[in-house]
């Protein structure tokens, strides 16, 4: 079977023709009278890819291929002819699918799709408790030295006094000496931070609450932690938390309201253009 896949995949890889004329072909397969032929695995087979990839796609197009067809036999026999009849069905797919794409064709072509800071910010403030937070998070100061760092014990001193002289005075210290430092005013994953951290944490939750100036160390480096700010699981997120979720909401809901729009109109238009009967 393998080499067999390998002689196909070969014609495939190194023909001119590229087997576009399917009625010279002997084909790959076959099943009761239904046939697979090789024009039809050029036409599937994903470009650029290699020897071994299109082999193994190759061997698992045609066993999906063999299946379907055998159960397709199967249903030909099994089923009577009121459930074989699927004009309604594929004619309900069709409208659907056309009025889907003719919906999506307007959106694109006539709905705004800018959200404005205002309207996010307006919607966080109205709806900020239906959001959740999935992570603890925190706004720290956190420092990162060799121990080997000169004058670290100055650090020990400003980090616990965080004002905007003792800030400058850490950032400075830092460019010069730290292996990496946190001083902004930005919220951080707590695990992020304190995976590296040489603490055995055991309840989070409980750390956080207890815990606010952390000093360790370890063979290699000095860690000076000041946990500022903290939320944990299942708190109301900072709203860099759920700025895109918020701007997925408010444009699904303006997208909600054209879509009715769209339909009111289309259904007034015809009304007034005397394009509807409607007998009851």
């Amino acid at each position: 079977m393998k080499i067999f896949l390998l002689i196909v995949i070969s014609s495939l890889f190194f023909s001119c023709s590229r087997y576009k004329n399917t009625n010279s072909e002997e084909p790959v397969a076959s099943v009761f009278e239904k046939n697979l032929y090789l024009a039809e695995l050029n036409e599937v087979i994903p470009k650029n890819s290699s020897m071994k990839d299109s082999v193994e796609f190759v061997k698992n197009y045609v066993d999906n291929w063999i299946i379907k067809q055998l159960l397709l036999q199967k249903a030909e026999l099994n089923l009577n002819d009121e459930q074989k009849d699927l004009s309604k069905l594929l004619d309900d797919y069709r409208t659907t699918l056309l009025v889907y794409k003719y919906e999506q064709q307007l959106i694109n072509q006539k709905m705004d799709t800018i959200v404005s800071d205002d309207e996010i910010n307006t919607y966080y403030e109205e709806h900020a408790g239906e959001f959740k937070l999935r992570n603890n998070i925190v706004k720290i100061i956190y420092v990162k030295v060799p121990v080997s760092a000169y004058d670290a014990f100055n650090i020990r001193k400003w980090y616990r006094s965080p004002n905007e002289e003792n800030i400058n005075s850490i950032e400075d210290y830092c460019y010069q000496n730290a292996s990496k430092f946190i001083i902004d005013d930005s919220w951080h994953y707590f695990n992020s931070i304190f995976n590296e951290v040489p603490v055995k944490i055991t309840n989070p939750n409980h750390y956080l609450r207890t815990h606010k100036l952390i000093e360790v160390r370890d063979s290699l480096y000095q860690y000076f932690i000041n946990i500022k700010k903290y939320k944990l699981v299942n708190d109301t997120p900072p709203l860099v938390y759920v700025k895109n979720d918020i701007k997925n909401i408010i444009l699904n809901k303006r997208k909600h309201h054209f879509i009715n729009e769209l339909e009111n109109n289309v259904y007034e238009d015809a009304l007034n253009q005397k394009r509807i009967t409607i007998n009851y």
